[in-house]
């Protein structure tokens, strides 16, 4: 009875294995057959939208200089920490103003503003129009809310919704572009985010405008995509 059962425990194993790999052999011919090996086609991509270039992390931009204001004189401000975040296709300018760590991030709609402003100023400088005027926010271009985080060491605390605004002013005589971003109640309701003034000369604002307009931020992903997609 023993020899029995032994007999059919090694017949079962013996089916078992067979079995198994008439499946792997089935596998093997589907796979053969489910795929064509003649067509070439890339990869899929994703959709770009105002708010989405790409699923790929941050990529470094070009240093931005800027001036700050100094009783009666400027004081060049260059930010070396720029950065293009693909996946919400926002701009972040991150650079040190006195004792805090300043974090300025601009979505496509802001800064299709700050372009405005600037092709405006342009233009005034241009005709010699440019107004001299009180320097405040009813007088600007334009009034908007942007994310500007702060921080000793890093940007922990801030406002999703700052209130800036972009105008322009006359420093010993000679115009230039004001973005005043102005202290607006956090996001925890228990400070205020300092207040930041960044300027810009004629010169600056055609670099500043031709780093970060649309077309040149598009560019940036251009190896990228062509390294995750192309099949």
């Amino acid at each position: 009875m023993k020899k029995i059962i032994n007999l059919i425990l090694i017949f079962c194993v013996i089916n078992l294995i067979s079995c198994a790999s008439n499946q792997v052999q089935n596998s093997e011919e589907d796979y053969s057959e489910e795929y064509d090996y003649s067509i070439e086609k890339d990869i899929e991509q994703p959709q770009t939208t105002d708010n989405f270039l790409g699923d790929f992390d941050p990529i470094e931009m070009p240093p931005l200089m800027f001036l700050t204001k100094s009783g009666s004189k400027v004081n060049p401000k260059e930010v070396k920490n720029v950065h293009l975040i693909p996946r919400t296709n926002n701009v972040e300018l991150r650079f040190r103003n006195g004792a805090n760590d300043i974090t300025i991030i601009l979505d496509s709609t802001e800064r299709n503003k700050i372009f405005e402003a600037c092709e405006t100023f342009l233009q005034q400088y241009e005709d010699k129009t440019i107004p001299h005027h009180k320097v405040n926010n009813k007088t600007a271009y334009f009034n908007s809310k942007c994310s500007l985080w702060y921080g000793v060491i890093t940007g922990g605390n801030g406002c999703t919704k700052n209130d800036y605004y972009v105008n322009c002013e006359f420093i010993d005589k000679r115009p230039y572009l004001l973005l005043k971003f102005q202290p607006t109640r956090c996001d925890d309701e228990k400070s205020f985010t300092p207040k930041v003034s960044l300027y810009m000369s004629p010169t600056q604002i055609k670099t500043f405008m031709e780093v970060m307009k649309q077309e040149t931020l598009n560019e940036l992903l251009t190896n990228l995509k062509e390294k995750a997609y192309k099949y």
